[in-house]
C-alpha cells in the first residue's frame, strides 16, 4: 500500500539521518558531516537543491557551510529551517518554500542533528580560543612585569597589541592635560611612520579632537569614522594615565574588546610602576649626589682622583660616601665611609657621618677626637653602624717633596700604598667600626708618600665583586694597583673600578668606591 510504503520510507530516512556518525576534530569535519547530511536529505526533497548557511560571528557574516544539488533559489526567498545553536553562532538549512510538510519535518530533524555537531564544534573552538587568550595574557603579563623603565615600557605596549588584537595600535599618554602619542606599532612596519604624520589619515586620527574626547571619558569607546579604532582607557589606582587606540579592519567582537581591556589594565599597571621606579631612581640620584662631593678640592702638590659606581640593583641609595676635606697649611683629610645597609636609612646615616665629621674637623678637633665624637653620635642612633677610613695628609715636607700621612681605620679595609716604582702594600692598623660600641679604638699608623706614590682607598664592593663563586679579591686588587703605578690619581681610581666592573658580567650588587691620593710634588 502507498501509505505504508511512504511511512516506511520516512522511517528509513530518519534512521539514515541518525546513522550519520558525529565527527571529531576540526571544523572541516563538521563541514564534511553537513555535506553527508545534505546528500542523504536531498533525494527526500521535492526541490533540486539544499544548502546550509552558518554565521560564526567572526565578522565574515553568513557563509555556505555545505550544499547539495542546485541552489534552492534566492536565499531571501528560501525557506529557512534554523539550526539549534547557542549565540553568537546562528545558522539555517535553506530549502524551497513549497516543500511538503513531511520533508520539512525531516529537515528539522537534520537541523537538530547538525546543530548538535556544530554546537560541539563551537564549544571546542571557544575552549581553544580561551586557552590561546590565557596564554597570550600570561605572556603580556610576564613581558610587562620585567619592564620598569618608562620609555621601554611605552615602546613595548603597542607591540604587544599588534597584530594579535589589531592592525595598528597607538599608546596615548596624558601630558599637560591632553593625550599625546607616546608610541605606535603597525602590522606593516613601513606604515608606522604614517601614524606620526599629520599629512596621513592615521596621523590625523590620532591627533583628532574626537579621539582626545574619547580618551578623556575614561571608558572604552568605538570610533567608527575611518580609520575606525577602539579606544581603551589606561587606568591605574583610579587615575587615568592615557589610552590605547587599536585599529581594526573589521568591527571587533565582544571577546576581543574584553581581552583588549584586560591588556590595557596590565599595561596601565606596568606604566604606573615604571613611573614610580623612575621617580624613585631620580630621588635616589639626587640624594646620592648630595652625599658625595661635587668637585674635588685642588690642593698644591696633591693629586686626587675618585670613582663611584652605584649598585645596579633597583633604585636604592647606597651607603658609600667619600670626601676630601682641606686642612689649614696645605694638607687634607681623605675620608671613605661604608654605612651598613642601603636605602633612605643608610643614606641618612651617611649624611650624618659626613656633616658631623666636617663640623668636628672645622671646630679644630684632632682626627682621633673627631672619630670619638662621631662614634658617640652613631652609637646614640643604635640602628646603624659604619666603617671608616681616614688619611690625614700633611703639607709638603722637606725639599724632596715627601708627605707624611697618618692612616686611621675604623673597621674599614686597609688602603693600598702604591709606590711610584710599582711596589704595593696594605697600610693602616685595623680599629673599631663606628656605632658598634660606646668607645672606639683606632690606632694611627704613620707612613710617608714620596713623589709619585699614591694611597688608594676603596669599599668592599670592589674586592667582593663576584663572578660566579669567585671574588675579585684583594690579590687582584694589588696586582691591578701595581700595573697602574705612576699614573695620575684619576687614572688609578678609574682603572681599579673598571677592572672590578669588567671582572663580572653581572650588575653591580654593592656600591664600588675608589679614592686615590697621590703625592704630585
Amino acid at each position: 500500500m502507498p501509505g505504508v510504503e511512504t511511512q516506511s520510507d520516512a522511517l528509513r530516512s530518519v534512521e539514515d539521518l541518525l546513522a550519520v556518525q558525529r565527527p571529531e576534530g576540526s571544523g572541516r569535519s563538521a563541514r564534511h558531516f553537513a555535506q553527508q547530511l545534505l546528500r542523504l536529505l536531498l533525494p527526500r526533497l521535492a526541490t533540486p537543491g539544499v544548502s546550509v548557511e552558518l554565521d560564526r560571528a567572526d565578522g565574515r557574516g553568513a557563509i555556505t557551510l555545505a550544499a547539495a544539488g542546485r541552489p534552492p533559489g534566492e536565499p531571501s526567498a528560501a525557506l529557512r529551517v534554523p539550526l539549534e545553536l547557542t549565540a553568537p553562532w546562528t545558522g539555517d538549512i535553506l530549502i524551497a518554500p513549497n516543500e511538503p510538510a513531511e520533508t520539512r519535518t525531516l529537515c528539522r530533524l537534520a537541523a537538530q542533528r547538525l546543530g548538535t555537531v556544530l554546537e560541539h564544534e563551537r564549544l571546542r573552538e571557544a575552549d581553544l580560543r580561551r586557552r590561546e587568550w590565557l596564554t597570550y595574557l600570561v605572556e603580556v603579563g610576564d613581558l610587562l612585569a620585567h619592564s620598569i623603565d618608562t620609555a621601554l615600557t611605552e615602546a613595548l605596549i603597542p607591540r604587544l597589541i599588534v597584530p594579535r588584537l589589531g592592525d595598528w595600535c597607538a599608546l596615548l599618554t596624558i601630558s599637560d592635560g591632553r593625550p599625546q602619542v607616546a608610541a605606535v606599532a603597525h602590522i606593516e612596519e613601513a606604515a608606522a611612520s604614517n601614524m606620526l604624520s599629520p599629512h596621513h589619515e592615521l596621523g590625523r586620527r590620532l591627533t583628532s579632537d574626537e579621539l582626545a574626547e574619547a580618551v578623556e571619558t575614561g571608558a572604552t569607546t568605538a570610533l567608527s569614522d575611518p580609520p575606525a579604532c577602539l579606544v581603551v582607557p589606561l587606568l591605574a589606582h583610579g587615575r587615568l594615565l592615557g589610552a590605547l587606540a587599536v585599529g581594526h579592519a573589521t568591527t571587533p567582537d565582544a571577546e576581543t574588546v574584553t581581552i583588549a581591556e584586560e591588556v590595557a589594565r596590565r599595561a596601565a599597571t606596568a606604566l604606573d610602576n615604571a613611573h614610580v621606579h623612575d621617580e624613585r631612581s631620580q630621588i635616589a640620584r639626587i640624594l646620592q649626589e648630595a652625599l658625595l662631593p661635587g668637585d674635588l678640592p685642588k690642593l698644591p702638590g696633591v693629586d686626587i682622583g675618585a670613582r663611584y659606581l652605584p649598585t645596579g640593583h633597583y633604585a636604592e641609595v647606597g651607603g658609600d660616601m667619600y670626601d676630601v676635606i682641606p686642612l689649614p697649611g696645605g694638607g687634607c683629610l681623605a675620608v671613605v665611609c661604608d654605612v651598613a645597609g642601603k636605602g633612605i636609612q643608610a643614606a641618612s646615616a651617611t649624611g650624618i657621618v659626613r656633616e658631623v665629621l666636617r663640623a668636628l674637623i672645622a671646630d679644630g678637633k684632632p682626627v682621633g677626637e673627631a672619630l670619638a665624637g662621631l662614634n658617640t653620635t652613631m652609637h646614640a642612633r643604635s640602628d646603624r653602624h659604619c666603617t671608616l677610613a681616614l688619611a690625614e695628609i700633611a703639607p709638603a715636607g722637606d725639599h724632596h717633596g715627601d708627605r707624611a700621612v697618618t692612616v686611621y681605620l675604623a673597621g674599614h679595609d686597609q688602603p693600598i700604598l702604591v709606590r711610584a716604582d710599582g711596589a704595593v702594600a696594605s697600610a693602616g692598623k685595623w680599629g673599631t667600626a663606628l656605632g658598634v660600641v660606646a668607645r672606639v679604638h683606632c690606632p694611627p699608623e704613620r707612613l710617608t708618600l714620596h713623589p709619585g706614590d699614591a694611597l688608594v682607598f676603596f669599599t668592599d664592593g670592589l674586592t667582593e665583586r663576584r663572578s660566579g663563586r669567585e671574588f675579585f679579591g684583594l690579590n687582584r686588587m694589588l696586582d691591578a694597583a701595581a700595573q697602574l703605578a705612576g699614573n695620575p690619581a684619576d687614572v688609578i681610581a678609574d682603572g681599579l673600578a673598571t677592572m672590578a666592573l669588567n671582572f663580572s658580567a653581572e650588575p653591580v650588587r654593592d656600591d664600588i668606591t675608589v679614592v686615590a691620593i697621590r703625592n704630585d710634588g
